[in-house]
Protein backbone atom coordinates (compact mmCIF):
# COMPACT_ATOMS: atom_id res chain seq x y z
CA UNK A 1 0.00 0.00 0.00
CA UNK A 2 2.81 2.39 0.90
CA UNK A 3 4.61 1.69 -2.36
CA UNK A 4 1.40 2.21 -4.33
CA UNK A 5 0.79 5.53 -2.61
CA UNK A 6 4.38 6.57 -3.32
CA UNK A 7 3.94 5.69 -6.99
CA UNK A 8 0.73 7.72 -7.14
CA UNK A 9 2.45 10.72 -5.56
CA UNK A 10 5.43 10.39 -7.92
CA UNK A 11 3.10 10.20 -10.91
CA UNK A 12 1.21 13.28 -9.73
CA UNK A 13 4.44 15.24 -9.27
CA UNK A 14 5.70 14.10 -12.67
CA UNK A 15 2.42 15.11 -14.32
CA UNK A 16 2.41 18.54 -12.68
CA UNK A 17 6.06 19.19 -13.56
CA UNK A 18 5.48 18.07 -17.14
CA UNK A 19 2.42 20.32 -17.42
CA UNK A 20 4.38 23.27 -16.02
CA UNK A 21 7.23 22.68 -18.46
CA UNK A 22 4.76 22.41 -21.36
CA UNK A 23 3.05 25.62 -20.25
CA UNK A 24 6.41 27.39 -19.97
CA UNK A 25 7.42 26.26 -23.45
CA UNK A 26 3.99 27.19 -24.78
CA UNK A 27 4.24 30.70 -23.38
CA UNK A 28 7.74 31.13 -24.78
CA UNK A 29 6.77 29.85 -28.24
CA UNK A 30 3.32 31.45 -28.26
CA UNK A 31 1.70 28.21 -29.47
CA UNK A 32 0.27 27.03 -26.15
CA UNK A 33 -3.44 27.61 -26.81
CA UNK A 34 -3.88 25.95 -30.22
CA UNK A 35 -1.97 22.88 -29.00
CA UNK A 36 -4.07 22.68 -25.84
CA UNK A 37 -7.33 22.95 -27.76
CA UNK A 38 -6.18 20.15 -30.07
CA UNK A 39 -5.29 17.87 -27.15
CA UNK A 40 -8.48 18.66 -25.21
Amino acid sequence: MVRGQHNADALLVHTVMTAMEAAKLGVLSGRDRPLRLRIA
